[in-house]
């Protein structure tokens, strides 16, 4: 999985988004996967809000990570743009 639009994600927190679909938990594990081995330090992901998470799907991750939904993504985003 390519980490998106960055060739340097070591020491930072990513924020990833999804907009047409779900993150499945095999995306999410080659995400933290790749990001660990990128030297990144955790991801922020966007779900829908009407989507269902089990915690027992990321117990395995080896990183830091947060879900939330595509306002709060695009509130995010525009932070980190414009700040």
């Amino acid at each position: 999985m390519t980490i998106a639009n960055s060739t340097d994600v070591k020491g930072n927190i990513i924020l990833c988004s999804n907009l047409n679909a779900i993150f499945t938990t095999t995306q999410l594990v080659e995400l933290a996967t790749a990001l660990v081995k990128s030297g990144g330090k955790g991801f922020i992901f966007t779900q829908r809000s009407s989507d269902r998470l089990a915690t027992w799907q990321f117990q395995a991750l080896t990183i830091p990570i947060v879900s939330v939904d595509l306002e709060v993504a695009f509130r995010i985003h525009q932070y980190f743009r414009y700040a």
